[in-house]
């Protein structure tokens, strides 16, 4: 990409950083975007993110057991 724009490596990591900022700004928060999910999906993964849930009529446990630092 810096070759192609005869731009420095520095400059180039400077605008993907701005970019990314910016892009970050105009997200939604994760509170916001569950909630937006939720009235359109039956459920959502959150990829990487052990969070703790409550399902509804269900005795079940609320995670795999894989992690021992989950709690239900």
């Amino acid at each position: 990409m810096t070759a192609d724009f005869r731009i420095s490596v520095s400059t180039a990591c400077t605008h993907v950083r701005s970019v990314v900022t910016l892009l970050a700004r105009r997200a939604p928060g994760l509170t916001a975007a569950l909630r937006a999910v939720k009235r359109r999906a039956a459920y959502v993964l959150v990829g990487g993110t052990l969070t703790a849930c409550d399902r509804a009529d269900d005795s079940r446990s609320d995670y795999s057991g894989k992690n021992a630092a989950a709690t239900a």
